[in-house]
């Protein structure tokens, strides 16, 4: 396991579990985003960003996700989202962002699939 500025990077066999630090700020999202690109390049399994200590959703952390999720999905991999608070369920929504990501909520201490809504049309 890997910590750095509140960054936790666990590999397991067939996971990589990425818990974010509280706030991604422009001080930090280059390290951040380094740490991890280098954690999940290449690799073909199921990458889970933990987002139960994430305070808010900003641009920049929107950025360094869709970031995360490119190289993954180019690596044939996985890509979720899990322990969102409702707050950030919310922007996530707001931004339409639950239309492409799978998005896993915290409900009474276990993880709940965030429910799939049908499309409206293309991104």
């Amino acid at each position: 396991m890997t910590i750095m500025y509140g960054l936790h990077i666990k590999r397991k066999r067939d996971c990589i579990w990425v818990r974010l630090p509280n706030l991604i700020k422009k001080e930090n999202v280059t390290l951040v985003e380094n740490r991890i690109v280098s954690a999940v390049e290449g690799f073909s399994g199921d990458v889970v960003v933990d987002l139960s200590d994430t305070l808010s959703i900003f641009s920049i952390l929107v950025t360094l996700i869709m970031k995360i999720r490119k190289k993954v999905l180019e690596a044939g991999g996985r890509f979720y989202l899990a322990h969102v608070s409702k707050k950030c369920e919310i922007q996530l929504h707001e931004m339409n962002l639950d239309k492409i990501l799978q998005v896993f909520t915290t409900k009474e201490g276990s993880l709940q699939k965030k429910k799939k809504r049908p499309s409206q049309g293309a991104l």
